[in-house]
């Protein structure tokens, strides 16, 4: 049943992820401020920004949706083959298939959230309020999925590629890139993320270690397990 969920549900979540989520934002220069104090003041909440227009203007890392798909495809070994947008309002767990896996998931979870909203099955365990919520979890993994995808569709030839897996990032709940993705697909709304958490996960999938050197915005070439990127 997951299988055939994720199918269903990663053409229309990767499109969504790929329109909401930005990786810069600007705000109107302020002229009578020096250049040395400028990323200071923009970073105040009460800067005015600038028209949603000039935004659309901002850089994107991203390939485009043919490359995405590309990558896509090459990973569920030609499953998946195409990108579609969802309907107007409407979220991943909307969708018919999505819909009925996570209610049955919610009857059988057992954790106090679920034990609210959904009946409770005969075969769900006794209310555990420590319990992780599955339904979370299935958001949580589907998000990894997705950031996996994007990550790797970074590179011109995914498909000669050595991927490690597990990667550091995958363990990290609090993973900024996972995070933003997975706000975006269950709520919709645009999300921002730091270009590095995408640069450092792209790496780390190829074997290079070099966090450090990408978030103090030191790293330009590495090698590592046959692959120089």
């Amino acid at each position: 049943m997951a299988t055939t969920v994720t199918k269903e549900v990663l053409p229309s979540a990767i499109h969504q992820v790929l329109t909401c989520l930005h990786f810069s934002r600007y705000k109107q220069f302020d002229h009578k401020i020096s250049l040395d104090q400028w990323p200071f003041e923009e970073a105040k909440p009460e800067r005015p920004k600038i028209d949603e227009d000039m935004q659309n203007l901002r850089v994107y890392p991203f390939p485009g949706f043919a490359a995405v798909t590309q990558t896509l495809t090459i990973l569920t070994d030609g499953q998946l083959n195409s990108l579609h947008p969802l309907d107007q309002g409407l979220l991943v767990k909307d969708l018919p298939t999505a819909e009925l896996h996570l209610r049955k998931m919610a009857g059988l979870c057992g954790c106090p959230e679920c034990a609210i909203l959904a009946p409770r099955t005969a075969e769900a365990p006794a209310g555990n309020m420590f319990k992780r919520c599955d339904c979370k979890q299935f958001f949580h993994k589907l998000s990894i999925i997705i950031a996996d995808t994007l990550a790797l569709s970074l590179y011109y030839c995914p498909d000669d590629l050595r991927i490690r897996i597990p990667i550091p990032c995958h363990m990290d709940s609090k993973d900024q890139l996972k995070c933003a993705i997975e706000s975006i697909i269950t709520t919709g709304d645009i999300k921002y993320c730091e270009f590095t958490s995408l640069l450092d996960r792209a790496l780390a999938l190829v074997g290079h270690d070099v966090s450090h050197d990408v978030k103090s915005l030191n790293w330009v070439m590495s090698c590592d397990s046959g692959q120089a990127v």
